[in-house]
């Protein structure tokens, strides 16, 4: 068992220690189950004692800062674009579409990936992010921004365009990309991956998928108007320790806080 978690946390890409323990909680308690019913034969439950320590990462809060220095380098390329054959992330308007959605949505990149047509509902501005796609199996709905709303229009414009049916994958760069458009072929996280790997060289500013869910959770916990139940809801977490981990909170809110006591 214990070659089993080296192997496990230490692979490429590995679990990380928080995973891990979910996953060894739940085998124990269903190890335990079938020893309690006498369905195995065991003297002891080997999922004891393997959990490990969760150390504190540190996660990536973007500011208005950074997104300004994105959205104004996809600006410059998206303008190069209309006179130049060779442009980074073309086409530049879907880059543009899928870093406003993370942004605005704070949604994991399995869920954008898996995205239909017919979970972005214009008429009540929501998306529906279904059971099978979110990491808890649960399905809910999410607000759609007044300032994402235009990129969702153009992304389902153009999607209508190239053909994409209601149930097929709908943030899908081969399709669009007439260098790799290839019906069948679904667009993959290296793809998104690698375009976040190449904005964070060319910005000098480091951004992942995944910054945006710690973004999200941070900035709205900086208003007072705003609770934790609200970034639970949109980020889809079942319970609210799991939304606690996304929030930072970082030394102006501490300075702020000491100086109106």
């Amino acid at each position: 068992m214990l070659y089993w978690r080296e192997a496990a946390l230490d692979s490429e890409p590995g679990l990380k220690p928080i995973s891990w323990n979910t996953y060894i909680d739940t085998l124990r308690h269903l190890f335990r189950f079938g020893l309690e019913s006498a369905l195995l034969q065991c003297d002891q439950n080997p999922f004891y004692k393997l959990k490990v320590r969760e150390t504190d990462v540190e996660f990536i809060v973007l500011g208005t800062e950074d997104m300004d220095a994105y959205r104004q380098h996809l600006d410059r390329l998206a303008e190069k674009e209309k006179v130049a054959k060779q442009v980074s992330f073309r086409p530049v308007w879907f880059h543009r579409c899928l870093l406003e959605t993370l942004y605005n949505t704070g949604m994991r990149l399995h869920q954008l990936l898996h995205l239909h047509q017919t979970d972005i509902n214009l008429q009540k501005n929501t998306i529906h992010l279904r059971a099978a796609i979110s990491k808890n199996g649960k399905s809910y709905s999410i607000p759609i921004a007044e300032p994402l709303r235009p990129y969702l229009e153009q992304l389902l414009e153009n999607a209508k365009r190239e053909g994409i049916r209601g149930n097929e994958q709908l943030f899908n760069l081969n399709r669009f990309r007439k260098r790799y458009q290839q019906e069948d072929t679904p667009m993959k996280k290296s793809q998104v991956h690698y375009f976040f790997g190449q904005l964070s060289r060319q910005v000098n500013c480091k951004v992942t998928s995944h910054a945006f869910r710690h973004t999200i959770a941070t900035t709205l916990m900086r208003h007072p108007d705003r609770n934790l139940m609200i970034a639970q809801a949109l980020l889809g977490h079942r319970s609210l320790r799991s939304t606690l981990r996304y929030v930072t909170v970082d030394m102006d809110q501490i300075r702020e806080a000491l100086n109106n006591r």
